[in-house]
């Protein structure tokens, strides 16, 4: 592929990824607003109305302020009123005056009674989600409550009423009968006629007004309507956020390496290299002899640091057979053990490896693959004896190995993790593996930033086929 070649399948590939986010964004922000929408279906918008009263004594109420109660006094009694207002007795009439559809329990939940400061008034708020209805049930438990003191204020003074006319029947009775046989008792007997009939004129003559309303409840503003759009537009301003931040987050993480032009947006402080395939061309293994010749001459080891699991055991089987085939003694050594998805890839997992060598400070037995390819797998205890990567046993350990063959390639996991980093640091160099339509950009920059800051000695770099 020509540069001009691949500069057109370049754009064409940053136009799909272009189109994809914004279906991903257009798909939040519809997702966004239907949730919206729904939300506000479930939490339909609420709306308060209230209606003010003013409280005046009655007759025969218990707990009614007077003028000679004190400021604490009145306010306990107005508190007391406020209970009043909501009990089962007024709330039953309301339901069946308006009527509703609600236990008297339910209104008593949508229902709030307060007394303002420094009054002698009751605020009832009722909050519903009709907006027609708040105003009306507001009024309508403010009358209820008012007709229910008013029957309580003439049932108090009929009762009183009767009492009185029974006094005063009796004390004319007495007092005929005085009069008849004119007991000296005749004047005290007018007298208390007299007295009866003015308790009877004043209890005739007694107001009974249980109060009046001081403000009517009125119509609360908005509509459910509006409710929704508001709660769309909400969800629809959250779903496109979210949707930016899963585009932007899919194109760091999924934004990947297609070709080893790519490679060079990067300032690369290491010869890049090409893997054709599964098997290494006669230009690829001159490289790499070439890259390789330091290591091979001195017995150095070469840290494989893949960015996806599974990768640099995978390579190093290709890489050291390609080595083997050209008359080099290579010995793999697969240092992935503690990767939670290792499968060994040449059938050698229940065999001991590296990690009994480590446990027992002892140079492993090799296993032959092929003429001039050793193998040393991970052994039955990686997660046990991963701890040791940091010690000197280590690193005499893989410096027995390597004295016995011209080259050893050490699979190692990524650079972020505890095992890559020391490996990578028992290597003499480390060789960076990049496979195309596998690895990000995103995971190739972090990489690279690792080995910056653990002062790792990048060797070179491979760009890998797509399948191994």
């Amino acid at each position: 592929m020509n540069q001009g070649d691949f500069q057109d399948r370049r754009s064409h590939l940053l136009r799909d990824s272009l189109r994809y986010h914004f279906l991903l964004v257009v798909l939040f922000i519809v997702g966004g607003a239907v949730a919206g929408v729904g939300l506000a279906l479930a939490r339909p918008a609420t709306y308060s109305s209230s209606t003010t009263l003013l409280v005046t004594q009655i007759p025969g109420n218990p707990y009614g302020p007077t003028l000679t109660s004190s400021n604490s006094d009145t306010l306990e009694m107005l508190q007391t009123e406020a209970v009043a207002v909501t009990s089962q007795h007024v709330l039953k009439h309301v339901v069946s005056a308006l009527p509703l559809d609600v236990t008297p329990d339910k209104l008593r939940s949508h229902t709030v009674v307060v007394v303002p400061p420094n009054t002698q008034a009751l605020q009832i708020t009722y909050t519903g989600s009709d907006r027609a209805l708040a105003p009306r049930v507001a009024n309508s438990i403010a009358r209820q409550y008012l007709a229910v003191r008013l029957h309580q204020a003439h049932s108090a003074v009929r009762s009183q009423i009767r009492s009185v006319a029974g006094q005063l029947k009796s004390a004319r009775t007495a007092l005929v009968q005085a009069t008849a046989r004119q007991a000296p008792s005749v004047a005290t007997l007018r007298a208390s006629v007299i007295d009866l009939q003015g308790r009877m004129a004043t209890l005739t003559a007694q107001a009974t007004s249980p109060g009046r309303v001081l403000t009517q409840g009125t119509t609360p503003s908005g509509s459910q309507t509006l409710h929704r759009v508001i709660y769309g537009l909400a969800g629809l301003a959250v779903g496109a956020l979210l949707g930016v931040g899963a585009a932007v987050w899919r194109e760091r993480r999924t934004d990947l390496i297609r070709s080893p032009l790519d490679l060079q947006d990067y300032e690369l402080p290491a010869p890049v290299s090409t893997i054709p395939g599964a098997a290494l061309d006669d230009t690829a293994m001159r490289q790499l002899r070439m890259r390789l010749s330091a290591h091979t001459r001195s017995h150095e080891s070469v840290g494989l640091v893949g960015l996806a699991s599974g990768q640099s055991l995978r390579f190093g089987v290709m890489l050291a057979r390609s080595l083997a085939a050209g008359g080099k003694s290579v010995v793999l050594v697969d240092g992935t053990g503690t990767d939670p998805r290792h499968r060994d890839v040449l059938g050698a997992g229940a065999e001991a490896g590296l990690s009994e060598a480590l446990l027992t400070n002892k140079v492993p037995t090799t296993l032959a693959v092929d003429s001039d390819f050793d193998y040393v797998p991970a052994g039955r205890s990686p997660q046990e004896s991963s701890e040791y990567f940091v010690e000197e046993r280590a690193a005499k350990i893989l410096h027995s190995i390597s004295e016995n063959h011209d080259l050893t390639l050490i699979a190692c996991m990524p650079p972020d993790t505890i095992e890559g980093e020391a490996l990578a640091r028992l290597s003499g160099s480390v060789l960076l593996l990049v496979q195309l339509n596998k690895t990000s950009h995103f995971d190739l920059g972090a990489a690279l930033r690792s080995f910056s800051s653990q002062g790792l000695r990048l060797g070179g770099v491979f760009v890998l086929p797509r399948r191994l």
